[in-house]
């Protein structure tokens, strides 16, 4: 990852310095009345330069900023902070498979949008709720136990385990990721 530098360069220096002069100008003209009269625009020009100006000398300064309205001009730029997110989504998709096994992200799936009625119990399934709530993703229910989960048994899973907010956060990066996946154009095959 490259690293922004923490000065502005002697370029972005010397733009700032050339457009603080124009602007210091431009002000100059207003106050004393060369320009007829002192407007909404020329308010807007004088602030939009200081804010070139400030841009120049400290670019990371507008990082979080998302828009703009100075007279009813809307300037929209984007966040940083967006494309980082996307980033670690997209680093999060990677790994999730690593972590978590089909099986076990359909559990906490069907936990979250309540559609656990209908498990059959087994070992395999036993197991896989056991590894979810050691790594803290669902809990058991007062008074009830995955080893109740008899082989053969029809049951509602959400009568046994609940999800964490842990877990809950886990199903909102899962459904995200599936989302954008489902959105994704399909490759077309070629032979």
């Amino acid at each position: 990852m490259l690293k922004e530098p923490s000065s502005p360069s002697l370029i972005s220096i010397v733009c700032a310095l050339g457009l603080a002069a124009l602007v210091l100008g431009y002000t100059v003209a207003v106050v004393t009345r060369k320009i007829e009269r002192i407007d909404t625009t020329n308010l807007a020009i004088i602030v939009v330069g200081v804010l070139c100006i400030a841009a120049l000398l400290k670019p990371r300064m507008f990082d979080r900023l998302q828009s703009l309205e100075v007279s009813g001009i809307k300037l929209r730029m984007l966040e940083q902070q967006q494309q980082q997110q996307q980033s670690k989504l997209d680093e999060f998709s990677l790994i999730l498979p690593i972590l978590l096994h089909d099986t076990e992200r359909k559990h906490l799936i069907n936990l979250a949008h309540q559609n656990s009625a209908e498990y059959i119990g087994n070992h395999q399934m036993r197991t896989e709720l056991r590894r979810l709530r050691s790594i803290g993703l669902i809990r058991s229910r007062v008074g009830r136990g995955i080893g109740e989960m008899k082989d053969g048994s029809q049951f509602d899973l959400a009568d046994f385990v609940a999800l964490t907010p842990l877990g809950q956060h886990w199903v909102e990066r899962i459904d995200s990721i599936e989302s954008a996946e489902s959105k994704e154009p399909k490759e077309s095959e070629e032979s």
